[in-house]
């Protein structure tokens, strides 16, 4: 699944809510009888107002109504900082799709009619009598209570039991998928299926995005529909391609051509999926989630075996030398963490305002007016790492560092981040020409000139970048339910002086999901005035490295977990006001937010229904304009773009910029080869 590591991780260098909000492992409170509540009702109107504040107990003096005892889960404190920070505009809600296609080889449907039609989209496509059967008997509310709970309205801080019936009555030890069809039907809806490839899909996210969900009635949702095969625009184009062709077969299966145009089109599934982060991070939830896949216990037993490997290679140590272990972590603790802080301190003044907010000349943050998404499939996983450690290598060839230079270590990451911070120059630039476009118009009647850049993408720009961290790795133990714990840093990308020409993109490799370039391409004049020098430190591999270094020192330093510790202080002992505001200021005004998720290595299968594709989009809180995610699903990277319409109007075409920055990487890494 292409969900593993984050998808609105804390956004503040050091006070971040997490990709599905931070947290820890979930705590049992005692059973307490509560008296009647006040629901807690959202005013209309508010736009950055926290959206939820802790609900109120009263109890009438003139008559009691008794309520039966509550078993209370008590939430995490990064759950409550994610309910205390969204507002109405910046819900703390992770959305993401799975696309699977083929028909149901095993089905755990008992209402299902085998006679049906075949040629029936609906009869063929998973249908929600089927998911909810298949998730009953898989016991996902028993593998993960969380799934069965709410927000509760009876104490502040903790969730309860989602069925009443559960509620009145329940213990740990209570089959939690004694759920009722009526409980189990807000969680699980039919949909119509997007028909205008990608079109229908992307405003129906949109839309999703900037609407919060109800944590008093669920904490999350899916949305199931069925059609022809690419008809959504879920699936990538090259799996269409290789569906489509099997069928078109002359001979298949010894059926000749009439008898393979009679066979039903290919159908695919969508399981659009929204759940709140006081619930779990996005990593956990998807981490789950791999208990619903067909080869769940292949996954756990991998799990299993990778920590035992580690607790192996753990207890081979002395008892010195896990001692000094232990010592070495203190110290990297505290003074890593008092450096840590010194240098976000510093970070936050040198940027005392948001790139974008720059560029277009205002002051205040403007008032939202929607999201603007993309996404598309990128290069194999093997070709991104081949990628990182030729530059990475080179960088130690052409530096004079001796013998004793290692070059750089790369990571998939650091080349996502600096194609990201690329494509967030180039925007930039883009806005800034449109207000001074602008501003001419206006100054040509009172006789003043505007001077009108034209060196789109030789940017002036130092841009802070938001990095996500899972604290556990981005996986589940086995026997850890779903939690918080992801923390974050902010690092400071240097500008890059100059620029190159591009070259067309519909040259780039891999699937980009029928995205089209509708950028003429750029004159070569905007480079004349450099000098060779500029031009030279302006290549696609040395910004690279350029943002590798970047990243290099807050990633080793103890900043993600400072960030996560700072989160659970602010949520506990501060009003829900401030909490949101502390959102807004810590993340150092950064630009964008960059997340990588981990997904399964191989394909896998729902009931026989291959998951050709999972994408998770970011859930921007209050402060940031770009969120992009880098997942990897089957042995394929894909990225997708979530912002701010005001600051990226034309989501597709700021991925494409991130694609040509991209390609030139491949290219300049294929001339860095050394010949054998």
């Amino acid at each position: 699944m292409a969900f593993t590591s984050a998808t609105r991780n804390a956004f503040s260098s050091f006070l971040i809510p997490s990709l599905v909000t931070l947290g820890s492992t979930t705590t049992i409170r005692g059973v307490e009888k509560t008296s009647c509540e006040v629901p807690h009702v959202v005013p209309s109107g508010l736009k950055d107002t926290p959206i939820l504040s802790s609900p109120q107990l009263v109890s009438s003096t003139s008559s009691t109504i008794s309520a039966a005892p509550i078993l209370h889960r008590r939430m995490t404190a990064i759950g409550r900082f994610s309910l205390g920070s969204e507002t109405l505009v910046n819900p703390s809600v992770s959305t993401f799709f799975l696309a699977l296609s083929g028909d149901a080889t095993t089905t755990t449907d008992t209402n299902v009619d085998t006679s049906a039609d075949t040629n029936d989209r609906s009869s063929r496509g998973m249908s929600v009598s089927e998911f909810q059967s298949t998730w009953t008997q898989r016991k996902m509310y028993e593998k993960h209570p969380r799934f069965a709970y709410v927000v509760s309205r009876h104490r502040d801080g903790h969730f309860e039991p989602h069925d009443r019936n559960n509620r009145e009555n329940h213990t740990e030890s209570n089959n939690l998928n004694n759920h009722n069809v009526e409980t189990d039907s807000k969680h699980f809806t039919e949909s119509f299926h997007p028909i205008l490839r990608r079109i229908d899909l992307r405003k129906r996210i949109e839309s999703l995005l900037m609407e919060p969900i109800d944590v008093y009635n669920r904490l999350w949702e899916v949305q199931i529909s069925s059609g022809t095969l690419g008809s959504s625009g879920a699936v990538p184009l090259s799996t269409i391609r290789s569906k489509k062709g099997e069928i078109m077969n002359v001979e298949k299966d010894g059926k000749d051509v009439e008898d393979t145009a009679q066979q039903p089109p290919p159908i695919e599934t969508l399981l659009l999926f929204r759940a709140h982060h006081s619930m779990a991070d996005a990593v956990s939830l998807v981490a789950a989630l791999g208990d619903f896949v067909d080869q769940a216990d292949e996954l756990r037993q991998t799990i299993y075996d990778t920590i035992q490997k580690r607790k192996i290679t753990k207890e081979m140590l002395g008892i010195w030398a896990r001692w000094m272990a232990n010592l070495r972590w203190w110290v990297w603790m505290v003074l890593g963490g008092m450096k840590s802080l010194i240098q976000h301190g510093i970070l936050m003044m040198k940027s005392p305002i948001n790139p974008f907010l720059e560029a277009l000349g205002l002051e205040e943050w403007p008032t939202s007016t929607g999201r603007s998404i993309s996404w598309c499939d990128v290069a194999s996983v093997r070709e991104v790492k081949n990628i990182a450690r030729v530059i990475g290598a080179a960088d130690r060839d052409n530096s004079d560092g001796g013998d004793g230079n290692q070059g750089k270590k790369i990571t998939v990451n650091d080349v996502f981040v600096s194609c990201v911070a690329r494509a967030v120059r180039r925007q930039l630039d883009e806005l800034e020409n449109e207000k001074k476009l602008v501003n001419k118009d206006v100054n040509i009647e009172t006789g003043s000139k505007t001077t009108i850049r034209s060196d789109i993408g030789a940017s002036r720009w130092d841009i802070n970048v938001v990095v996500p961290v899972h604290l556990s790795g981005g996986v589940l133990p086995p026997g850890r339910g779903m939690g918080n714990l992801i923390g974050a840093f902010v690092a400071r990308i240097k500008d890059d002086v100059g620029t190159t020409e591009k070259g067309n993109i519909n040259n780039n490799k891999g699937d980009n999901h029928g995205i089209k370039s509708t950028e003429a391409k750029r004159s070569s004049s905007s480079s004349s005035s450099l000098s060779s020098s500029q031009l030279s430190s302006s290549s696609a591999s040395d910004r690279l490295v350029i943002t590798h270094d970047a990243l290099a020192g807050p990633k080793a330093s103890p900043a993600p977990l400072i960030s996560f510790l700072l989160a659970r202080v602010a949520s506990k002992y501060l009003p829900n006001a401030w909490t949101e505001c502390i959102l807004r200021r810590s993340n150092a005004n950064a630009s964008v937010a960059v997340t990588n998720s981990r997904g399964f290595q191989d394909k896998v299968t729902i009931n026989g229904r291959v998951l050709e594709a999972a994408v998770g989009f970011f859930p921007l809180p209050p402060g940031l304009p770009v969120g992009v995610v880098v997942q990897s699903y089957g042995g394929k990277v894909s990225l997708s773009v979530a912002a701010e319409k005001w600051a990226v109007p034309d989501a597709d075409r700021f991925l494409l910029w991130v694609l040509e920055e991209y390609d030139d990487l491949r290219r300049e890494a294929v001339g860095k080869v050394k010949p054998c």
